[in-house]
């Protein structure tokens, strides 16, 4: 398997990956290899029908703070998983909103995904299949402009003829 890493933000690649393929399994659970202070990483993967596995992983920020902590969940519950096996991906949206804390009462304001790295945010990554919108990742967090910003996506695929004639 050849794995790259993808930020959440980057549509073109994330379709590229996903547009066209059918999700035939999905698993959530955690990262294999624990963190330097041994805290598990929540992790959901989507096993695509040609071999690729798209992971999301939940990020850190590696202090004693809640900075640079961003969750991974299914943004439409449990249940969703089931519902994203054998749908076919049309396309790929994602969506940032930022929470403004100036008002009474926190406001989100939709802003251009990966444009900040200060304050606090929900992340969205949609697919649209047959069956409609779906939400695939759903993340929340926050930072101080120090810690990082947003979850990781990781892409396995299968090793072909082609992809190991090109590393040789």
């Amino acid at each position: 398997m050849t794995e790259t890493d993808i930020a959440y933000h980057d549509v073109e690649t994330l379709k590229s990956v996903l547009v066209g393929r059918k999700i035939v399994s999905v698993q959530d659970g955690f990262k294999p290899e624990p963190t330097w202070y041994s805290r598990k990483l929540r992790q959901l993967s989507y096993t695509l029908d040609d071999g690729t596995v798209l992971k999301a992983t939940e990020s850190d920020g590696g202090c004693s703070c809640a900075n640079g902590c961003f969750s991974v969940a299914p943004g439409d519950g449990e249940e969703a998983l089931d519902r994203a096996i054998g749908a076919t991906i049309l396309n790929v949206e994602v969506e940032e909103l930022a929470k403004d804390w100036e008002a009474d009462h926190p406001v989100h304001a939709l802003i251009e995904p990966g444009s900040i790295s200060s304050g606090d945010a929900t992340i969205r990554l949609f697919v649209y299949t047959e069956l409609g919108k779906a939400t695939l990742v759903e993340s929340e967090g926050s930072d101080n402009g120090w810690y990082g910003w947003g979850f990781w996506m990781s892409v396995d695929r299968p090793e072909t003829a082609e992809t190991a004639e090109a590393v040789s």
